[in-house]
């Protein structure tokens, strides 16, 4: 009986053991669709994103803005592992590629633009996705005449 009974012990320990683990772990839930303002799909969009391992990530995003439509392509770097509901610093360099057509001002064509965001990101216990990033802009073709200006993002999705 005393067998029994330390047996069926280190199961409930155990059991209670794995399912702490599961619940901090994200290897189910390694994507992610989000609505974005600004960041990988300027002014509006969608993106989604893809957890490549505890603490990189890739994104690709497609967008609507003012002059026409945008997509782009990032990588999500956590400073920690990615974990449920802590509040954890990441970098975000990103590519646009910007298809612009606007024939009033003269500004038309496609560019290329890169960005670096450093921001935070949130995941909830029920798989939401909350990820806000600030950092420069500048356009490779125009580099030399503008420089840099800053810009940021803001996303919120669902992690599945």
């Amino acid at each position: 009986m005393r067998k029994l009974y330390v047996i069926l012990t280190f199961m409930f320990i155990l059991h209670t053991f794995y399912a702490q683990i599961k619940t901090n772990n994200l290897q189910k839930k390694k994507n992610a669709i989000s609505l974005c303002a600004l960041g990988i799909s300027p002014l509006i969009g969608f993106s989604i994103e893809r957890m490549l391992s505890d603490k990189l990530a890739i994104e690709v995003g497609i967008g609507q803005q003012k002059y026409g439509i945008t997509s782009g392509i990032g990588i999500k770097y956590v400073t920690t592992d990615f974990q449920i509901q802590k509040l954890k610093a990441h970098i975000a360099p990103s590519i646009f590629f910007n298809d612009w057509d606007n024939l009033k001002d003269n500004y038309k064509g496609r560019y290329i633009c890169g960005y670096l965001g450093v921001g935070a990101n949130y995941i909830d216990k029920y798989g939401f996705n909350y990820s806000i990033d600030i950092g420069p802009i500048f356009s490779f073709e125009k580099l030399r005449t503008n420089g840099f200006s800053p810009y940021g993002s803001l996303k919120f999705g669902y992690r599945f």
